[in-house]
């Protein structure tokens, strides 16, 4: 298990939201009320009580099918906190879970496999109010902006929604003379969060929109409810898994899966692959994923994709089209796919897909380039298919 000591500034949810902005000139001053600011931060921890939130996050006006999702907990009678986020490609998932018990929390981050341990910085103390604002984008954004103030009241159904606009938000990755705002809509009554928004204001004026926000459930639970270990760090420790267990989870989704081990060195020499990673899809079509680089570098170069289904083939010329022919591998036929150069690479990329048994499995390449040469020796034809007949059942 990896640690660290080093607190890496994480806002909000691991795939944190960019900076937002209402996009407008206007020189009326910035209203900072510390009343206000104690109230929102007073409202998350209800006495005897959890406050639970749900939400999803995606593009201006537009929540993707398969959003990336999150959840919070905050304990009404202490400083724990819990935040769990999750993304779904097509290739697989990722989930980050956090834990924070005063200003010490514990994170674990499924796609590196990796635990940190972090203090959060003594200098975000008196401005956070709160150990959850160094995970929960919108307290965040609220506590270290360098000006905020309230735009309006409006009615929404039978509520009345505050709308804050905060700007010069702390930690944003911009370019110098760009200005991150933060817009922040909460319901009135309760301080509890319904939409976040962002953009950056460029330099020269121009708005570039950022993420949105979405907290479809707010509402409070009881604590005898929930997990005993909803907020243990050793809880989230515990969620590390070393490659064995990786394995013996892939090996047991009910098809037999194929590799080449964990280091394959081919007949024809060469640089020897790696086996980095193991990634199991949890949602159908259901399938695992193994990630080999070469040994000297940590830069993908074949990636296999086993299932029982099927599905479109992990190509990188999506731009352009690809090609397909049928070729003779292991007394089947298999197809390989062969895109046309694009996404910024003049080399095209290859996805070579067969059956045995009961399995499908994919081989798929992309072009690492470097100086001007596609330096990935498998993105070739002839090389998957050499791959594809040194595969053995992974025990």
């Amino acid at each position: 298990m990896k640690t660290s000591g080093t607190a890496i500034l994480a806002l909000g949810l691991v795939f944190a939201l960019t900076a937002a902005c209402r996009g407008d000139n206007s020189d009326e001053p910035f209203i900072a009320s510390d009343e206000l600011k104690a109230r929102i931060m007073e409202a998350i921890r209800p006495p005897g009580k959890i406050l639970h939130i749900k939400g999803r996050v995606g593009e201006p006006d537009w929540i993707d099918e398969n959003p990336h999702t999150f959840e919070i907990w905050l304990d009404g009678d202490s400083d724990r906190f819990r935040t769990e986020t999750r993304r779904q490609w097509p290739e697989g998932s990722a989930v980050h879970v956090a834990v924070g018990v005063g200003w010490e929390a514990t994170a674990y981050d499924s796609e590196a496999n990796q635990v940190d341990k972090q203090s959060i910085p003594t200098e975000y103390h008196a401005r956070l109010r709160d150990p959850a604002g160094y995970r929960v984008a919108y307290l965040w954004a609220l506590a270290m902006a360098d000006e905020w103030r309230v735009l309006e009241e409006k009615a929404e159904g039978d509520r009345t929604i505050v709308v804050i606009e905060a700007r010069g938000v702390e930690g944003r990755d911009v370019d110098p003379g760009t200005i991150p705002v933060t817009v922040v809509e909460l319901d009135k009554d309760t301080l509890w969060p319904i939409r976040q928004s962002d953009r950056n204001i460029l330099p020269g004026g121009q708005i570039e929109e950022g993420a949105v926000c979405l907290f479809d459930v707010v509402e409070l639970l009881s604590p005898e409810g929930l997990p005993d270990d909803l907020f243990s760090p050793e809880a989230v420790e515990s969620l590390y898994m070393n490659m064995e267990e990786k394995l013996q989870e892939a090996t047991s989704q009910g098809f037999t899966l194929y590799w080449v081990g964990e280091r394959y060195v081919p007949d024809t020499g060469g640089s020897a692959l790696v086996l980095r990673d193991l990634g199991v899809r949890q949602s159908d079509p259901r399938w695992v994923s193994l990630t080999y680089s070469p040994e000297s570098e940590w830069i993908t170069s074949v990636i296999m994709r086993e299932g029982t289904g099927s599905w479109s083939p992990n190509v990188a010329g999506g731009l352009g089209g690809y090609t397909s022919s049928d070729v003779a591998v292991r007394g089947v036929t298999g197809v390989l796919h062969t895109s046309h150069a694009g996404l910024g690479s003049p080399f095209p990329s290859h996805s070579l897909v067969l059956l045995l048994g009961g399995t499908t499995i994919e081989l798929a390449t992309v072009p690492m380039v470097k100086d001007g040469q596609d330096v990935n020796a498998f993105n070739d034809p002839e090389a998957l298919l050499s791959l594809a007949e040194a595969l053995v059942v992974a025990e």
